[in-house]
């Protein structure tokens, strides 16, 4: 496969890819097993695609149309880890006509590239934490939601005036399993104890989120505004489509999060732009540092990514020709946990 840049614009760059015939033939095969079929199943014989594709789109769907899309999706992502750019966002492939016998396939990609931004220091940044602690306040929330499950399951009744029944001692000692969780008292404790766990766990992310915030102070130049532009469009297509899947416009979350569209664009605006420069930051110090990634670091990645789903995530990202991503990732999380470790974190 030939990959070549053929153009730039601002932020956004133009390949040209152009697949041999041979090399299409295999992408339309890979393409219709990674796009169409469970990823244990055999990568389909070139005489075995139309018949698949038949079951897919119908008796009146296009099944010369299916071979190319399959083809190209398998074949865009492949192509940009081949011209060694790592996208922002989704990049842009165009479906020409589909090759005629003999004639390789050739199509576009336009994408935009993470930006390359030095730091004007690599000193350790210093960082201001909070010790992780548990409220009484939060311990009560937790108590309410309690005795809310306990009023679904019948556990607990309603008073004459609609609201629930208390949590008393001899409903925790009747309906809470834990050994030595007897009493309210012993209950409250039970939760505070949980609740501190789980801020210890999520402390040493929020250092290293407040250490690379600090970092991107020594940005020498800011992200251009085209990828700003461009992935605040990327989040809220993003936005759409999960509503979409709960069966909800945009407006239907515009009213229940009590938002203007003007506000959700300038929030979208300023995440991106916070998310570039953050990223930006990071990828500086991983060059200079020159720092590797391990295969434990991809694994950190891959549980960030998919908690719990690790090696399905892994699989088809494999599959797709996204691997990349992970990579990009666990080059990040290994500049993180980096500057944390050099940084001069002060408890408070």
């Amino acid at each position: 496969m030939k990959v070549e840049e053929i153009s730039r614009a601002g932020s956004k760059v133009t390949l040209r890819v152009e697949a041999a015939p041979e090399e299409y033939r295999d992408a339309v095969c890979a393409g219709v097993r990674a796009f169409f079929l469970k990823p244990t199943d055999a990568v389909p014989a070139p005489g075995e695609v139309d018949a698949i594709l038949e079951n897919v789109v119908g008796a009146d769907g296009d099944v010369a149309a299916a071979k190319l899309d399959a083809a190209v999706n398998w074949l865009l992502p492949r192509a940009i880890e081949q011209s060694g750019l790592h996208p922002i966002c989704d990049p842009r492939g165009t479906f020409p006509a589909t090759p005629g016998a003999g004639e390789p396939l050739v199509f576009e990609v336009s994408m935009y590239p993470r930006p390359t931004i030095e730091l004007s220091s690599y000193d350790p940044v210093s960082i201001e934490v909070e010790a992780p602690s548990v409220t009484e306040a939060e311990i009560d929330e937790r108590v309410a939601e309690i005795t809310a499950e306990a009023v679904r399951n019948g556990t607990l009744a309603h008073n004459l005036d609609g609201t629930p029944d208390a949590i008393d001692d001899a409903w925790v000692a009747a309906n809470i399993p834990d050994e030595g969780c007897n009493t309210v008292a012993d209950l409250r404790s039970q939760l505070a104890a949980a609740g501190r766990q789980y801020k210890r766990q999520q402390f040493v992310q929020y250092q290293m989120s407040l250490a690379t915030a600090e970092l991107t102070k020594r940005l020498v130049e800011d992200v251009a505004p085209d990828l700003v532009d461009v992935l605040r469009q990327a989040m809220l297509e993003e936005l759409r489509d999960q509503l979409a899947a709960q069966h909800m416009t945009l407006d239907d979350f515009l009213k229940a999060q009590q938002m203007t569209r003007e506000a959700l664009e300038v929030n979208a605006q300023n995440q991106a732009r916070e998310t570039l420069r953050q990223s930006a930051a990071l990828d500086a110090v991983f060059r200079h540092e020159k720092l590797e990634v391990t295969d434990e670091d991809r694994r950190a990645a891959l549980s960030a990514i998919a908690p719990g789903n690790e090696d399905e995530a892994e699989a088809q990202m494999r599959e797709t020709g996204y691997l990349f991503a992970i990579e990009e990732s666990a080059e990040r999380l290994k500049a993180g946990g980096w500057v944390l470790a050099q940084a001069n974190v002060t408890v408070l």
